[in-house]
């Protein structure tokens, strides 16, 4: 148990001597893009931020289909841990996505149709989490399953924010 311990926390600073490297390379080494200079750095934070949030929000839905199928509570924890991350996830990316909007566009906030509906997936995750406060965990042994349902509603916006831009007309 104790060298499992010690490979924790080996792989806990390397990830964070990993994440200062990368920042410092990108913010030192990499050149400025011609048309938008050093605001544009922020984009190797929030593609990944983006890509991250997708993903943990896909994983919540995968895992809650699992519980809804199996009725095992270990796939209902990893949909909360997932969305758990995701929520902070999503959290970055509309923060980045301002502090980048600002410098582009001289604004925080557009109401455009992706930035908008990201923003409701945020708050529908809030929202999952407020339900998820209201009910003990042992809820699910009696036959409550209709919290894992709320995901799907939620994996339905994320594609509906990641698809928006293919119906923009603006």
């Amino acid at each position: 148990m104790a060298s499992m311990k010690k490979i924790i926390l080996y792989l806990e600073w390397g990830s964070i001597l990993g994440l200062l490297a990368c920042g410092l390379w990108v913010f030192l080494k990499l050149p400025l893009e011609s048309s938008q200079g050093f605001p544009q750095k922020i984009m190797y934070l929030h593609v990944p931020t983006f890509l991250s949030t997708y993903l943990a929000f896909f994983v919540v839905f995968t895992f809650s289909i699992a519980y809804l199928w199996k009725r095992e509570l270990v796939f209902d924890q990893i949909a909360k841990s997932s969305a758990e991350v995701g929520l902070v996830f999503c959290a970055l990316l509309l923060a980045t996505g301002a502090i980048w909007g600002r410098t582009t566009w001289g604004t925080y906030w557009v109401w455009d149709a992706r930035l908008t509906t990201t923003l409701l997936l945020f708050l529908i995750f809030m929202g999952y989490f407020l339900l998820r406060m209201s009910v003990n965990d042992t809820c699910f042994s009696f036959g409550n399953h209709w919290l894992p349902g709320y995901p799907h509603y939620s994996q339905i916006s994320s594609m509906v924010a990641h698809f928006t831009s293919a119906f923009n007309t603006v």
